[in-house]
Formats: C-alpha cells, structure tokens, sequence
C-alpha cells in the first residue's frame, strides 16, 4: 500500500464501521470540516479560508464519493459558491443538499454546474420566486422553533428518498446545530498546523452556550502536513 492510498482506507474502514442499519429511515450522517490547530475553520464568519494541505484535499473528495449525498447551509452557497464535485479523486459526485429555507440559491450557483440533482430542503409555504434550472429539486420540510428547516425532517425526507450516507461539510451554524441534536454517527476533522483565531464549528445561537461535547476519537492519521482526527459522541 503506497502513503498516498493509507489515509483513503483508513477512511473507508471508518466509514464502514460507522453505517447505520438498513431498517433506519434516515441516512447515516458524518459530519467532516477542516480546521486550525486552535479551532477556527474561517477567519471570520463567511469568509473563506483554505486550510487542508493537498493530500487531506483528496481524502476530502474520497468522501464526497463515498457519500450519497453532501449537505451544506445556504450561507455556504452564498458566501463560497461551491462546486462540491468529486475533482481530486478519481469517484463520483454526490447528490447535493441545501438547508435553503426561504430559497435564496442562485439559479446561477456553481452547485447546478455538474448535472447531479441539487435538493433545496425550504420552509412549508415559501415558493420559488425565479426560474430554476432543471437540476433542481425543491423540497419542503418543516420548520424548528427558531424558523429554520427542521434537520430531523430533513433526514427523514432523505431517507424517503432511498439516501443511506450523507455528508455534512457546513457551515459552523449547520455542524453545530447536527452537533446539538445529536443527529451525527461520525465525526472526521482535519487538523491544519495553523494559528487563525478566527471563527469555530461551536457556535451558539444569540450567545447561547453550547454544552460541551465529548468525543471518542477512535482513529487518527498524519495526512501530508495535517492530521485527521475520526471520532464518534
């Protein structure tokens, strides 16, 4: 086994323990950011930062193929405009999932880009107010007591729809909030070697705080300059 192929099946045997059962009617979820040494993922809130070094990259697009689907929150698409498609690893593209609750995504979003069918997961009651493009799956689910797409209705929705992995890549809000809920079986963060003291996945909401959260860190790995850390709660 070359160092390059290591980090990939050390991945995958984590991903194989960490499946949900058939019976289940939501998909098995694994939550996956890169961050800094001290905890930030951003300098400041939507503001982009590249962390991972070119090795993690490709275990991060190994992911990506490795899932049904990968889902982010409408303040990624709109700050990031992501492609989200398999490009450093030789795999397929996943389905993708917004948390687009008032149906803010730009007909114009790179998402639409590769063809693969985009969910936009919005609030009951809210409808398109522009043309769509072909790719384009809206989907209602219901609300939380804050206003927002309800993620556990959102899973179930998925699971309908013959989803059995979907991957969770941000932004902070979205990861705290599966975090909160309890809604992750894996956790996979890759460490950078950098100070940023910029802007963290633990995020409350008006300056509530997060209970702290204990990880099992079951595995870990060198991966070119970074360390990626797989863990469950």
């Amino acid at each position: 086994m070359s160092p390059n192929e290591a980090p990939l099946v050390f991945l995958g045997e984590a991903l194989r323990t960490a499946r949900r059962s058939p019976g289940e009617n939501r998909p098995a979820v694994t939550l996956a950011w890169a961050q800094s040494i001290d905890g930030s993922i951003a300098g400041k809130r939507g503001e982009q930062t590249a962390l991972s070094g070119p090795e993690s990259l490709v275990c991060t697009h190994f992911l990506r193929s490795s899932h049904d689907a990968v889902l982010v929150g409408i303040d990624t698409v709109l700050a990031d405009d992501p492609r989200l498609t398999v490009r450093e690893y030789d795999g397929t593209s996943p389905s993708v999932v917004v948390l687009d609750g008032s149906l803010r995504t730009s007909p114009a979003a790179r998402l639409f880009e590769s063809g693969v069918p985009v969910y936009l997961m919005h609030r009951f009651g809210v409808e398109p107010d522009k043309a769509l493009p072909k790719h384009a799956v809206p989907v209602a689910v219901e609300s939380d007591d804050a206003g927002r797409v309800n993620l556990c209705s959102v899973l179930r929705e998925l699971g309908s729809r013959g989803f059995r992995s979907l991957m969770v890549e941000g932004g902070a809000r979205v990861l705290s909030s599966f975090l909160r809920e309890d809604l992750a079986d894996l956790l996979i963060v890759t460490v950078a070697p950098v100070l940023l003291g910029g802007y963290g996945v633990i995020v409350g909401d008006s300056g509530s705080r997060f209970a702290p959260v204990r990880l099992k860190i079951s595995r870990r790995i060198a991966v070119g300059e970074d360390e990626i850390l797989v863990g469950t709660r």
